[in-house]
């Protein structure tokens, strides 16, 4: 698992030399740690699953490497969805004069980030669910009542939905884009912060308009 860890960092520090213009903002550093944590852990449950089986049948021992496997992949592939968006935000300067594209592109990384830690966690807690057959069973349940369940969750989320998708739509149409001077409620300001159910706007006085 070590070894497995060093040349994955090895590998990921040559493309980095190799390509620079593409991989140089990227902090391998940040990359270290999960890596060097995940490896081994991961090759020390494959180990006792091939080497000891009985103590892989245990159902609590069983339980607690099967949850912990999928966090600590999921650990590990959130680390590396943070390192390539602040590396890909790197390479736009918003602090220059002529800023548009890049207040464009990080408008888009912004969004589309919070939209894919979203994804990745819901994939993860899925697995957990569909390793364990009570869970299994439950998620059986919760599909055979999701008539019901479905039209009180949409009505009681309807705004919030309503918000997601208008975030998503502010990605890709951008009617504002970060940095923007706007007007809202007869306060004007920049626009700070888009995430996926609101927008942080910064008025002249430094006061934040949500």
């Amino acid at each position: 698992g070590v070894v497995t860890g060093r040349l994955l960092m090895s590998l990921a520090k040559w493309l980095v030399k190799r390509e620079p213009k593409l991989f140089g903002q990227i902090n391998l550093v940040r990359l270290a740690t999960p890596l060097y944590i995940v490896m081994p852990v991961l090759a020390v449950f494959l180990a006792l699953r091939t080497a000891a089986p009985e103590i892989m049948a245990t159902p609590v021992f069983s339980a607690i490497v099967k949850v912990a496997s999928v966090g600590l992949l999921y650990w590990l592939v959130i680390r590396i969805i943070d390192i390539v968006t602040v590396a890909i935000s790197r390479r736009y300067d918003i602090s220059v004069a002529d800023n548009l594209r890049a207040r464009r592109v990080r408008t888009q990384i912004t969004v589309i980030k919070s939209i894919t830690n979203v994804i990745v966690f819901l994939l993860a807690l899925a697995t957990v669910f569909l390793m364990f057959d009570t869970l299994r069973g439950l998620g059986v349940s919760l599909l055979a009542s999701a008539g019901v369940a479905g039209l009180a969750i949409g009505f009681a989320a309807q705004k919030t939905l309503g918000n997601l998708l208008a975030g998503i739509q502010i990605a890709f149409t951008q009617p504002i884009r970060l940095e923007d001077a706007v007007v809202v409620e007869n306060e004007w300001g920049w626009v700070e912060e888009i995430t996926l159910t609101y927008v942080v706007i910064r008025l002249w006085d430094w006061r934040r308009l949500v």
